[in-house]
């Protein structure tokens, strides 16, 4: 039997800075992102992106966030990991050493 939990997240800060850039180059930035997560996972993320935008109007990046919340009322936590190119939904993948993973849509 599968226990799925609910959530919706908000994206409670968002601070980005380009660390590459220049003529003919892709623009490449780091934000770190807060988020705040509510339904059956109540809590917080922190999730680091590295980013890089193409001329064209396609990007990619990769974020590693680590989840502290409650999760149906119990304290829980959860690592992942997520890879996204242009416009296609993220692939999560827990991280082997973290705690059960949560889905959250």
């Amino acid at each position: 039997m599968k226990n799925i939990a609910n959530a919706r997240f908000a994206i409670k800060a968002w601070d980005e800075k380009p660390y590459s850039e220049g003529p003919d180059l892709p623009k490449m930035t780091r934000a770190a992102v807060t988020k705040t997560f509510t339904g059956d996972i109540a809590g917080e993320g922190h999730v680091e992106y590295l980013m890089m935008y193409s001329a064209d109007g396609s990007a990619t990046f990769v974020g590693l966030e680590r989840i502290v919340a409650a999760l149906q009322g119990r304290p829980a936590a959860s690592c992942s990991s997520e890879q996204v190119h242009s416009r296609m939904a993220p692939r999560r993948r827990p991280i082997p050493s973290s705690p059960a993973p949560v889905r959250v849509s």
